[in-house]
């Protein structure tokens, strides 16, 4: 049982707010790299949005990855996946 308690509260920790910005600032460190090639479209402390170059046929930039932090999750997405 103290296993399951111990369990518990390590992924309690796991929603606090500071630890949002920290998987946060460790996605953006991925992606970040790739911004020089790309569209920057949001750079701010809780939202990292960037588009490729290429327009698809509905006129609108391709979609490359983001990283936002929402009132209950950080988040990162890419359009592989």
């Amino acid at each position: 049982m103290a296993s399951d308690a111990a369990a518990h509260n390590d992924a309690s920790n796991l929603e606090t707010p500071d630890h949002f910005a920290a998987v946060f600032d460790r996605l953006k460190a991925i992606m970040a790299p790739y911004a020089d090639r790309l569209i920057v479209v949001t750079d701010e402390p809780d939202h990292f949005y960037l588009n490729t170059s290429h327009v698809m046929k509905n006129k609108q930039p391709l979609f490359f990855g983001a990283v936002v932090i929402n009132t209950f999750f950080a988040a990162g997405q890419s359009a592989s996946g």
